[in-house]
């Protein structure tokens, strides 16, 4: 968690596109399942030509401690931007506040100058 503490607060949202599956699945998924522990992040992945996303599962049998990627199948949703990106967004302000309290963070208060 370089940088990242309560007096410094962090957030990183990663945005895949993908148009197919994943080459290096194992490899992927465990870093995922790192991430959830100790990164700041929320990861989107949006599948096009018909992908759905069923291939992030954990082989290894570890598991995330939160849920940090969301999968957006964008033909559901190609027609329709402003739905699109509303799904995309969705799911990140629930992954912000699990990190926060799975690390004991407090929102910092800002002050107005």
């Amino acid at each position: 968690m370089d940088g990242v503490t309560s007096k410094s607060q962090k957030y990183t949202i990663l945005l895949i596109l993908t148009d197919g599956e994943i080459s290096d699945m194992n490899e992927t998924v465990h870093e995922i399942v790192k991430a959830s522990k100790q990164s700041p992040l929320s990861i989107v992945i949006i599948g096009i030509d018909g992908d759905d996303g069923n291939a992030l599962t954990d082989s290894s049998g570890q598991t995330a401690t939160r849920d940090i990627v969301q999968f957006v199948p964008f033909n559901n949703f190609s027609s329709n931007p402003e739905a699109l990106a509303t799904e995309t967004l969705r799911e990140i302000p629930q992954q912000l506040l699990g990190f926060m309290n799975q690390n004991n963070y407090l929102p910092m208060t800002h002050r107005l100058k």
